[in-house]
């Protein structure tokens, strides 16, 4: 794949030497890498490599035991509406009886304000958040109803609408089928390829490869760090993944 990224792009989220430490456990140590802006970012390992634990220090939500780790050059948190987040499907509450543009339109608590009604400004930010992810003509229809492929959709909906830098997201192509996955997957490559920084962690490396500008290999400490077709041709991710080329 053609290295779609401009190496000069500024730094928008810096983890330098960062260690986790959860329940007594070092989760994650001494981790170092960057994302930049318009840079799609594949976060591989194998189960509880730390993957999301990384995520979730970056959004603020992990104490960090060492290490430093800047967001848009802020200390993770601070950066209101910066971030926008992905998680997994089975976190949202998908019974609960709202609407498409209502479901996107959480994403927007912090800027509308809590009990706070939205304004013409929010609608309009929650309507383009809908229509780049292609789901227009289903913003009326109750998010029971949706398939898993347009709940995903929805998920990226409610991060975009806070206009966010960087995007992270949490196994997205969980449970979805092949043309689900790359419907997915070059929607977030043109997301990146619009400026925003992506950063997901993913087990389907196929699609990681093919797509992707970099991959950022992790178990507990980094393994590798670079181009696709260097990751893989060293070698590192079979042994982390006990599999054989």
């Amino acid at each position: 794949m053609p290295d779609r990224h401009d190496a000069g792009a500024p730094d928008v989220v810096s983890v330098d030497g960062v260690t986790v430490v959860l329940g007594g456990r070092e989760v994650l140590s001494d981790v170092t890498t960057t994302l930049r802006t318009g840079e799609f970012v594949g976060l591989v390992g194998p189960n509880g490599a730390g993957k999301t634990t990384l995520l979730r220090s970056v959004l603020g939500l992990v104490p960090i035991a060492a290490g430093s780790l800047r967001v848009l050059g802020a200390k993770p948190g601070g950066t209101h509406g910066g971030i926008g987040y992905v998680p997994q499907r089975h976190e949202f509450a998908w019974d609960f009886p709202i609407s498409v543009e209502r479901a996107v339109m959480t994403g927007r608590v912090r800027q509308v304000g809590l009990f706070r009604q939205p304004k013409e400004h929010d609608w309009r930010v929650v309507h383009r958040a809908v229509d780049r992810v292609g789901l227009t003509a289903l913003r009326d229809r109750p998010v029971g109803e949706l398939s898993g492929g347009q709940r995903q959709r929805v998920l990226v909906a409610r991060a975009l609408a806070l206009g966010p830098a960087v995007l992270l997201l949490d196994e997205p192509f969980t449970g979805l089928d092949v043309p689900t996955q790359r419907l997915l997957t070059e929607l977030l490559r043109d997301l990146a390829d619009e400026g925003h920084a992506v950063l997901m962690t993913t087990h389907h490396l196929t699609d990681a490869v093919r797509s992707c500008d970099r991959l950022l290999l992790i178990d507990r400490r980094v393994l590798a760090d670079g181009p696709p077709a260097e990751v893989t041709a060293a070698g590192g991710w079979q042994a982390s993944f006990g599999a054989v080329a």
